[in-house]
């Protein structure tokens, strides 16, 4: 297969980070890959991107600060390379690349690529005219949850058949229990309580919502802690919200943590926390710290109330509903033993269904029946 995977982004983050993973499996099998992103602005995925070798298709701008003139030369571009047959399919991250690819491969070049869109957000799925427009016209969708097809078929009349589960995966010898530096780094007991969350730091990561319901929980397990991993720019306005309830000692903000030190963090965590979705659908870091063993406090929503099975592998709740997140939460720290056995059944069951090779059959699947169905225009129906 040609195939030419398109993420609207200059930064090596979530979406990308999927799109690299997805380029090396594939290169792997002999397919020819080709990536296209964002080369208008500076960012941290075209370094990645050289370092892995990856074909990079230049002249495409795939900017999503809006400038017509660039959108109308990506699309020519890309129409004028179509038409050489470099491609068979379109793998889509963004409205941006998905409405260019459209564009570029509209007529009777229609018959001759497919298109494929990546929604890995929820909000991907939410009615609106033009993104049923657009949607309407894709080949298949790529989702990481049954509640992400639900939503597509009921709000843009997608046919079932047109949407392919493509879950995470997870290196589960990388990502896997042991000793942690971590908390003796922060001058944590080894027999504290301690739940933790990796997260970029900003308000629609809802870390106030989780620093007041550990607020609630600490005076009944008072020797608790809450550790935030990540940068962001809502640092400030965390460290005001610690400060004011007065939770200085207990709430620890450990910095950006990669690499060995991303895992170290892990496993020194008793809980994770996850409640609210970032950009990567598949809830990358809940599958990471369950290979890790640790157990899950979990919103219940998209790929994260699948991959956790409640009060089997950790807790799922409501984090619109602080008393439930706040008793899932003390669930969960008030008895380590259990946290414990919750998470070595995490990790069992992130090593069952969320391998490398479960998501490669699955990518392989995708594009194969993409191939095989007709185009688009054969499945529209009223919506």
């Amino acid at each position: 297969m040609r195939i030419l995977l398109l993420c609207s982004t200059p930064e090596y983050t979530g979406p990308a980070e999927l799109m690299l993973e997805d380029a090396l499996t594939l290169r792997e099998a002999g397919h020819e890959v080709t990536l296209a992103f964002d080369t208008r602005r500076e960012g941290s995925l075209r370094e990645r991107v050289e370092a892995l070798g990856l074909p990079v298709e230049e002249g495409l701008d795939l900017c999503r600060k809006f400038d017509p003139r660039r959108v109308v030369a990506d699309v020519l571009h890309l129409r004028r390379r179509l038409r050489e047959g470099a491609w068979e399919v379109l793998h889509c991250r963004f409205s941006n690349d998905h409405h260019v690819a459209l564009l570029a491969a509209a007529g009777a070049l229609r018959e001759r690529v497919r298109i494929v869109r990546s929604t890995e957000l929820v909000a991907n799925t939410a009615r609106g005219f033009a993104r049923s427009l657009a949607h309407a016209q894709t080949d298949r969708f790529a989702v990481p949850s049954r509640e992400h097809a639900r939503a597509l078929e009921q709000h843009h009349g997608i046919l079932p058949e047109r949407i392919s589960l493509l879950p995470g995966r997870v290196d589960g010898e990388r990502f896997s229990p042991g000793p942690s530096r971590l908390r003796r780094e922060l001058g944590i007991s080894p027999t504290a309580p301690l739940v933790g969350i990796v997260s970029r730091i900003k308000p629609d990561r809802r870390h106030a919502d989780l620093i007041r319901a550990f607020a609630r929980v600490l005076p009944h397990v008072p020797e608790a802690y809450l550790v935030l991993v990540g940068r962001g720019e809502g640092i400030p306005a965390v460290q005001e919200l610690i400060r004011r309830l007065g939770l200085e000692k207990r709430v620890l903000l450990a910095g950006y943590r990669t690499g060995e030190a991303l895992v170290d963090a892990y496993r020194a965590f008793d809980v994770k926390a996850w409640i609210a979705p970032g950009n990567d659908g598949t809830c990358r870091a809940v599958l990471e710290a369950m290979a890790c063993g640790c157990a899950v406090l979990g919103g219940r929503f998209g790929a994260v109330a699948e991959a956790v099975v409640d009060r089997e592998t950790g807790r799922l709740c409501d984090p619109d509903d602080p008393e439930a997140l706040a008793e899932a939460m003390y669930w969960l720290l008030s008895d380590r033993e259990r946290a414990r056995a919750l998470g070595r059944a995490g990790r069992e069951r992130a090593l069952a269904l969320y391998t490398p090779r479960r998501r490669r059959e699955a990518l392989f699947a995708l594009y194969e029946r993409a191939l095989a169905q007709p185009s688009a225009a054969s499945f529209l129906r009223p919506f």
